[in-house]
């Protein structure tokens, strides 16, 4: 309007008439609807962006998840189960939480990842979480994607003190903390490291990942025997309750003791205690020497037990000569049962401790003036080294003095365990002291610990260590005579075969040819020992264990093969045996057929096939070594089975190298059980087959 409504006049832009002061009425400009445009379109976007920061995500179950939520932002909560992944190549983080109804896996990649690891926000198993991040959901897999790190919400669960006993599945992902003494650390594959963890309840793996040192740092180192607090979570694996800390702080070495095995009476001992570990205190009443280690009677006034040492752990007892008649000890090991007789078997060296040692004394000797009356005294010497012989099973050194000479027997944990090892060559001054024994009529002085022999002086004309002397082409585990046998080449009518049942204890240092059928076949520590009978009598075709592994057809040394043997007539525990120096020595006359095989169902085995012999088949799927030798696991479908191979048998098994994880074997052998765990036992190398 340009006109004034009041006096007609012309007003032009002016808001009231210069004229008459009329006020003119406008319609609203165009710049003012733009401006107030704009006002309302920031206001609507404020509104929105409030409403946004402001809103809550929605809140799902794991279950409640489906395919048409892919790139949905959500909010879930639930407890981790697994330990944290993280790949420091993509510095990605993956873990796995589960609320009761589900799985699911909870990734962050390379910013949002760091950003959790510098603000403490890495989960350990146990935690209770609640993230927020975007869903992906591809097909019937899904995973969350989280996009801010400081809406992941941790909250930490105290723990609770127990004893491992009591651990049990009702436990699963609950924190706890434990106190016990580590009885073996073991890597069953690259990137996890377990330890066997015992108090005086029972046993328990704690499981190291590299994930954890990765992202806590390193633990600090443990062995058998230290004694450590673990606070950590229970999971699961398989049906094994395991224990894995937080973090590395959380594994921490103890300066106390922890008992691991409740201290008994021997009276008080009895079936019920199968399986359970016992301490005891008592008096060695006899020592019972066998084929794979020592069994030792013990009383205590209460009863008496027999406390069985394999031979790895009895050889390294700490003091070990002094396990002797009339000596106490206190032992801690399992209960076992073999027989009907009652047995406490130590696991470790450790378990075995000398209270108070009977008297050794020894008797200071020329070595001329020792002789057979002498066998089983303990005496010193001293002398020079003329000789050095190693043997399969340890070294023999020829010691003289001006009197004689005699043979002195480093078993191989005594050798290497004796100070100055390397001046122990030609014409080293030398003292010793040990126990007097004979074999095949020749004298030896056998130190039972590196500390029984002590380097007096080098020879002077040899200022760096000679050489070892190439072994004898016939080496034993025990002294052999020097008269070089001479071996049986091929079978003729003209070799003089004696009847077994006319070998007696009068023949014992003789060579003598037998000829007969295997009728039992066992490993021992040491080699093979064959039962071979001819009619007439039976007797002991032992094979030592470098002798049996160059025998070139020992796949045909079974039961029902004719073999004839040459060798050196020995006797030990009461039993005759014949002792070939070489493979030659031995001919196989006639092979038995490959035995036929009843192949049974890993699951159909169970405690009442304890002794037995079965036959069995199936995939490796675990190889674990321990100190004798080494464990396989095998799945044929229906169940597992241990297949335990001692270290002289495992050495036998023909293409051990394809014996690996994947590999299908057939094995034959005796079941046994261990720990609640079923286990199959072979006899010789020949009863494990790879199979193509």
């Amino acid at each position: 309007m340009t006109e004034c409504p009041s006096c007609g006049r012309f007003v032009g832009p002016m808001g009231a008439c210069p004229h008459c002061g009329a006020k003119i009425q406008r319609r609203m400009s165009l710049r003012a609807t733009k401006i107030v445009a704009i006002i309302l379109a920031l206001g609507g976007l404020l509104a929105l962006w409030m409403a946004a920061t402001h809103a809550e995500p929605p809140t799902l179950s794991i279950a409640e998840i489906t395919s048409t939520m892919n790139w949905a932002y959500v909010r879930v909560q639930g407890t981790v189960t697994r330990y944290p992944d993280y790949d420091t190549e993509t510095d990605s983080l993956k873990f796995w939480i589960w609320d009761g109804s589900g799985d699911l896996l909870v990734t962050a990649y390379r910013s949002e990842a760091q950003s959790l690891r510098e603000s403490g926000l890495i989960p350990a198993i146990g935690d209770q979480v609640t993230v927020e991040g975007t869903l992906r959901v591809k097909e019937d897999f899904a995973y969350l994607t989280i996009n801010a790190p400081q809406r992941v919400h941790l909250q930490r669960t105290s723990h609770v003190e127990v004893s491992i006993g009591q651990l049990g599945l009702e436990h699963l992902y609950d924190k706890v903390t434990v106190r016990g003494m580590v009885r073996e650390v073991r890597q069953p594959y690259t990137g996890l490291t377990l330890l066997e963890v015992r108090d005086d309840s029972g046993a328990v793996d704690v499981t190291i990942p590299d994930d954890l040192v990765v992202l806590t740092g390193e633990p600090p180192e443990v062995r058998p025997g230290d004694y450590i607090q673990v606070q950590g979570a229970v999971s699961l694996y398989e049906d094994a309750i395991q224990l894995v800390p937080d973090k590395a702080e959380s594994l921490v070495l103890l300066n106390e003791a922890v008992p691991i095995a409740q201290t008994r009476t021997i009276g008080s001992i009895n079936a019920g205690d199968v399986g359970q570990m016992v301490g005891i205190e008592g008096r060695i009443a006899e020592v019972r020497p066998f084929s794979a280690g020592v069994k030792y009677t013990v009383e205590d006034g209460s009863g008496q037990i027999t406390v069985l040492l394999w031979q790895d752990v009895d050889r390294a007892v700490a003091g070990r000569e002094a396990l002797i008649v009339g000596s106490e000890i206190a032992v801690q090991g399992l209960v076992s049962e073999y027989q009907g007789e009652l047995e406490i078997i130590p696991e470790l060296p450790l378990d075995v401790q000398i209270v108070r040692a009977r008297e050794l004394t020894y008797t200071p000797m020329d070595i001329g003036a020792i002789t057979p009356e002498d066998v089983g005294a303990r005496v010193s010497i001293q002398g020079q080294v003329t000789q050095v012989t190693p043997f399969s099973a340890g070294v023999k050194y020829t010691v003289r003095d001006e009197t004689g000479e005699i043979i002195l027997l480093l078993w191989e944990d005594v050798a290497q365990s004796v100070a100055r090892r390397e001046d122990l060559v030609v014409g080293t001054e030398v003292a010793a002291r040990g126990k007097v024994s004979e074999y095949h009529g020749e004298l030896e002085v056998i130190p039972a610990a590196g500390a029984d022999v002590t380097v007096l002086a080098v020879p002077t004309a040899t200022p760096t260590p000679s050489p070892m002397p190439t072994p004898s082409p016939q080496p034993t585990a025990t002294p052999m005579p020097s008269p070089t046998p001479t071996p049986l080449s091929t079978p003729t009518p003209a070799v003089e075969v004696t009847a077994i049942g006319e070998i007696g204890p009068d023949k014992v240092g003789q060579r003598l040819i037998i000829e007969g059928e295997i009728t039992q076949a066992a490993s021992f520590s040491q080699g093979v020992k064959f039962t071979v009978s001819d009619g007439t009598g039976q007797i002991v075709l032992l094979l030592w264990q470098d002798v049996y592994l160059d025998f070139p057809d020992r796949a045909d040394l079974r039961v029902g093969t004719r073999v004839r043997a040459c060798g050196t007539v020995d006797e030990y525990e009461g039993e005759l045996e014949i002792i070939p120096a070489t493979p030659a020595e031995v001919i196989v006359l006639s092979a038995a057929p490959a035995p036929t095989v009843s192949i049974t169902s890993i699951g159909q085995i169970s405690a009442a096939d304890v002794g037995q012999q079965r036959a069995v088949e199936g995939t490796v799927v675990a190889a674990t070594s321990f100190s004798a030798g080494m464990k396989f696991t095998l799945d044929d479908g229906t169940g597992q089975i241990t297949l335990l191979l001692w270290s002289n048998v495992y050495e036998t098994v023909p293409d051990r190298e394809r014996l690996v994880e994947g590999a299908r074997v057939r094995v034959s052998g005796e079941i046994d059980e261990y720990r609640g765990e079923m286990e199959i036992i072979p006899a010789l190398g020949i009863d494990v087959v790879v199979l193509p």
